[in-house]
């Protein structure tokens, strides 16, 4: 009889494709890093005129506004903890504030530049750095700047995890899967 799973972590990032759709991925993994649930957004291209009129909010409120509470709202179960990259954190900083635990993942070659504090949205607080084992990743560090908020358990979720997975990888494996749907639904409209 399998194991039940001790912990779910959730994984949000963003893939911009070549014609400017931007898509969305949550992906939410066991404390071992196997997936349990997957969704993702098509593919949204915003307007010039949506461009012209959010300006340098518009990222922001793509992930916040749109695809983040899509995403969120369409697992089965909630993750313990949601966490985004560098990459995910214009889009998605925010959304993941407003539904703590949240962490933003850093990844490093010396672990005294990445532990200074950071913030996982430009309205957050700052935050102290919670180093973790990079599992099978050699000359790179990896540090967790994790927000609680009143729930309480992102720490230990990541804790949990970091002997038993690659911390960073779901992120990677997101991005790849969101290429191939872009690569699908644009292919589509070009026939």
């Amino acid at each position: 009889m399998p194991q039940p799973d001790r912990t779910l972590i959730g994984y949000l990032a963003e893939y911009v494709s070549t014609s400017g759709g931007h898509y969305g991925g949550l992906l939410v993994v066991n404390e071992k890093g196997l997936p349990r649930e997957f969704r993702h957004t098509d593919g949204i291209r915003p307007t010039r005129l949506q461009q012209i009129l959010y300006g340098d909010t518009l990222d922001s409120c793509l992930g916040t506004d749109s695809m983040g509470p899509a995403l969120l709202a369409a697992l089965q179960k909630r993750p313990s903890i949601l966490l985004v990259d560098e990459k995910s954190r214009l889009i998605f900083g925010e959304f993941v504030l407003a539904h703590r635990p949240a962490a933003l993942i850093v990844c490093g070659p010396s672990l005294d530049l990445l532990t200074f504090m950071n913030q996982i949205a430009p309205s957050g607080d700052l935050v102290d750095a919670v180093p973790l084992t990079h599992k099978g990743v050699t000359n790179s560090h990896i540090v967790a700047y994790v927000d609680e908020g009143d729930e309480g358990g992102g720490r230990a979720a990541l804790l949990l995890a970091q002997g038993l997975m690659n911390l960073r990888s779901p992120f990677d494996r997101i991005r790849s899967v969101l290429a191939q749907v872009a690569e699908i639904e644009e292919g589509k409209g070009k026939k």
